[in-house]
């Protein structure tokens, strides 16, 4: 597979997130004690493409975590939004700087897992994606 099929899943992903803001309401909204709220959940969501940016650039595991963390000023379904859209922006700008062969063969340091290849991260990246759209979903549903 090419770097267009991974660019157009993380684009798709990227409408369909984008969408879920506009049926935000309730950010404090938790489904139970003990969980993330949505804004917290749609905050940690939004932050992963740069913080995977970052590992693809060999940024220090510093960066990488505060990255994960999201921008804590960004509370408004618009910031948000503009958070995920910033971040794959580097995430796709740090994935065309790598050559296809060293997206299959060459291990990247990962401090949010276990150190892979630029190929396996992207998957990985896509995975929690979905994995917290799923969540987002629910909540927005439940709120």
């Amino acid at each position: 597979m090419n770097h267009n099929f991974w660019l157009n899943e993380l684009g798709a992903l990227e409408s369909s997130l984008l969408a879920d803001l506009n049926h935000w309401q309730n950010p404090d909204f938790k489904p139970h004690a003990g969980a993330d709220s949505l804004l917290s959940l749609t905050r940690k969501l939004c932050a992963l493409p740069e913080a995977y940016a970052l590992i693809l650039g060999g940024a220090s595991e510093a960066e990488v975590l505060k990255a994960a963390q999201g921008d804590q000023e960004a509370h408004t379904p618009q910031a948000l939004g503009q958070l995920l859209q910033v971040g794959l922006l580097a995430f796709r700008s740090a994935f065309l700087r790598l050559p296809e062969i060293d997206m299959k063969t060459r291990e990247v340091k990962n401090p949010l897992g276990e150190d892979q290849t630029a190929v396996a991260l992207t998957m990985e990246l896509i995975k929690r994606m979905h994995g917290l759209k799923g969540q987002l979903e629910l909540y927005l549903k439940m709120a």
